[in-house]
């Protein structure tokens, strides 16, 4: 038990009087809970499943909010409803707009952790490295911003699995550099992870510019561009990259090299 919960990952938890002396006893399959007698206080792992994405909506568990950003609490009927019905639609605008990219969130993409929204109105997201497959992210206004945010942060999600399995830059090598994105310098690790994202953000503007030429996609599309191919050349001459890390950085290159259909 934990603070007055016991809480079953990824099927729900359950709010538990310590004081009493009943024992009930719970069946759980992966379609449904069965229990003894009537259960009080059960609050179920919600889940969505549209349009190749299959994950869970988790407010629940306790070990969730392992990052800077505050989590949201429990989302109540009407949060629920509103997250339920961003999500199906920026899986089908995703389908549409980038279908490989689609794809991959389709298959990695496990858990979103519903966060709480900035008052500013500042889109809101970040990816726990440690738990594959789990992203958190603030429910922003529209369904474009959020397309956007899932597929950032499954980059994120995709690149801490390859730097668990592979070195692409000699780890000692604390230097910072700068990159166009961040007023302050940036550690190796972050160009990386900030390179790799963004190329999947062009991705994104550059086919809603194919789609609505003259529209601000265009203008995104060519800034998020710039900032990918300056961030390769810093990359490439920190001297810090492996022959995986090298190989890596020319991927991105080559993927930049072939938008050249882009408006």
């Amino acid at each position: 038990m934990r603070g007055g919960q016991i809480y079953l990952p990824a099927v729900g938890a359950l709010s538990v009087d310590a004081s009493t002396s009943r024992t009930s006893v719970l069946r759980l399959s992966p379609r449904r809970l069965a229990a003894d007698r009537e259960i009080r206080g059960w609050q179920t792992v919600r889940h969505v499943s549209v349009a190749g994405l299959s994950a869970t909506v988790d407010d629940v568990d306790p070990f969730r909010d392992c990052q800077v950003l505050p989590t949201a609490g429990r989302l109540s009927a009407g949060r629920w409803k509103s997250w339920r019905l961003a999500l199906a639609a920026a899986a089908r605008r995703l389908a549409n707009e980038v279908p490989a990219y689609a794809s991959v969130l389709g298959v990695s993409l496990r858990s979103v952790i519903p966060l709480r929204p900035d008052p500013s109105g500042r889109w809101q997201s970040g990816t726990p490295r440690q738990a594959f497959g789990a992203v958190s992210v603030a429910l922003p206004a529209d369904v474009a911003a959020l397309s956007v945010l899932l597929v950032h942060e499954v980059q994120h999600v995709k690149l801490a699995a390859l730097l668990d399995l592979f070195d692409f830059f000699d780890r000692s090598d604390s230097r910072k550099f700068r990159v166009a994105w961040r007023d302050t310098p940036r550690p190796i690790e972050a160009i990386l992870h900030g390179t790799y994202a963004h190329l999947a953000i062009a991705e994104v503007w550059r086919s809603r510019a194919v789609r609505a030429p003259g529209s601000k996609a265009r203008g995104l599309y060519l800034m998020y561009r710039s900032w990918i191919s300056d961030a390769i050349e810093v990359l490439a001459g920190t001297g810090a990259l492996t022959p995986a890390g090298e190989r890596f950085v020319a991927g991105m290159g080559s993927a930049v090299e072939a938008w050249t259909d882009a408006p």
